[in-house]
């Protein structure tokens, strides 16, 4: 006869792969093992690490969309292919790229928050 099932949460399942925990770790907290979760809950474990990357990627969006610098240039460099100049970038091909940059931001944000955006930057580079 075989065992009866253990009682698991699903939705607990999910909350733990939405803040990206192993197999290993929700089973410890769980108090199962790993293969009753594969077997068991990986639709669950997939749908709930989807989310977990997609409410992380709506807070970075929404830290650029408020002006944070450093989160500007990071998704300007991870999804707009934009990078660091070049040491001994002459001015004309420094003045390219950032104009490249502007426009990718004005197209990609509000007005708005592209204003907020193109502000931010400027005293990224003022500073440097």
């Amino acid at each position: 006869m075989a065992r009866p099932k253990k009682d698991i949460d699903p939705e607990q399942v999910r909350k733990l792969a939405a803040i990206d925990c192993s197999y290993a770790e929700i089973a410890a907290v769980l108090n199962c093992d790993p293969k009753t979760l594969t077997n068991r809950f990986s639709q669950v474990i997939k749908k709930g690490r989807e989310e977990g990357c997609a409410s992380l990627k709506r807070k970075q969006f929404e830290l650029a969309q408020a002006g944070n610098p450093a989160m500007l240039i990071w998704l300007g460099k991870q999804r707009l292919g934009q990078k660091e100049p070049e040491r001994g970038m002459g001015m004309d091909e420094l003045r390219e790229q950032l104009t490249r940059q502007v426009d990718a931001l004005t197209r990609a944000l509000s007005p708005a928050d592209a204003e907020r955006a193109i502000a931010a930057l400027r005293s990224v580079w003022v500073a440097a």
